[in-house]
């Protein structure tokens, strides 16, 4: 297995593997919302510009992504801040070390942008016991907690 950086021809690909676990998130069996191919494409270019674009192959398949977005940290544009955008194992890579490789090669990539912190989100519908467990590992700590409400 390896794990390369995004390019502009591997975004594609990219793209379509994201799609086949979008229908596992409350975005999509709460809120009903579609995955948009053109806003996912868009979003992948900006993060393989200007935050972190990588993506594990296993022979030909695609079987993890890790793909961050840098802002400002919130109340001081002094500094920036990373929040994991999309973060994913295939089910059949999950515990050999894998998510590990990919957040620790996307936590150098920040520091080297200058990223002082790196924000991890935790599906609700997409295993989030052993993504905690695994961020906690890491030495990730509880910071925040999002709510969310259907304003339709």
């Amino acid at each position: 297995m390896k794990i390369y950086k995004a390019t502009p021809a591997t975004i594609p690909r990219m793209v379509a593997y994201g799609q086949q676990f979008w229908h596992q998130t409350a975005y999509y069996k709460d809120y009903g919302i579609e995955y948009d191919v053109e806003t996912v494409t868009a979003m992948a270019h900006h993060c393989m510009e200007k935050g972190v674009a990588r993506y594990a192959i296993e022979g030909h398949q695609i079987v993890g992504l890790m793909l961050c977005l840098v802002a400002p940290v919130l109340m001081n544009a002094n500094h920036s801040h990373a929040v994991e955008w999309v973060f994913y194992v295939d089910e059949a890579y999950r515990r050999t070390g894998l998510g590990k490789t990919l957040i620790e090669l996307a936590e150098k990539e920040l520091k080297e942008l200058g990223v002082v912190m790196l924000s991890m989100v935790c599906l609700t519908n997409v295993t989030p016991d052993a993504a905690i467990g695994l961020y906690e590992k890491l030495g990730y700590k509880h910071s925040e907690t999002s709510m969310t409400k259907d304003l339709r």
